[in-house]
């Protein structure tokens, strides 16, 4: 949602933008009404605008709203996967996934290496006159236990 309000799209028709994202008029007014109260958002000639180009949330610690929020992404991508299954839908996406084995002493460096990159990417993706949000989900996660 607030990637959506900075689409080249008229705001002359929030109905037309809320059935671009896919989400109901009452997720619609939520998300908004959320986003103005956190101060992500105001209103400037009529016209909802970002207050900044770029989110980024502190890290550090385990928040239960950015838990939620990347299970809704993953719950998207699940469906892009399982509902978009034409040759256009799967030209407009990228979801892969390698599994590989590494040493634990690395594990801050390449997580400094994605932050770095994810910012380049949205970066140079919003660069000139957007038409289109996207949502890029990386996760990095081990797949097996500690030793004891």
């Amino acid at each position: 949602m607030l990637e959506g309000i900075t689409l080249a799209a008229s705001w002359g028709d929030p109905k037309a933008l809320q059935k671009r994202l896919r989400i109901t008029s009452s997720e619609f007014k939520g998300a908004i009404a959320t986003l103005s109260r956190a101060g992500l958002i105001e209103e400037i000639e009529g016209k909802w605008q970002k207050r900044d180009q770029h989110l980024y949330l502190a890290g550090g610690r385990s928040r239960a709203e950015i838990r939620a929020f990347h299970e809704m992404m993953i719950k998207k991508a699940l469906e892009e996967l399982k509902l978009k299954t034409a040759q256009e839908d799967y030209e407009r996406r990228l979801i892969n996934g390698f599994t590989f084995a590494l040493n634990p002493e690395h594990i801050e460096r390449l997580k400094g290496k994605i932050i770095t990159f994810l910012d380049e990417l949205a970066q140079e993706a919003s660069e000139g006159e957007c038409a289109d949000v996207y949502q890029c989900n990386l996760q990095l996660f081990p797949l097996t236990s500690r030793e004891k």
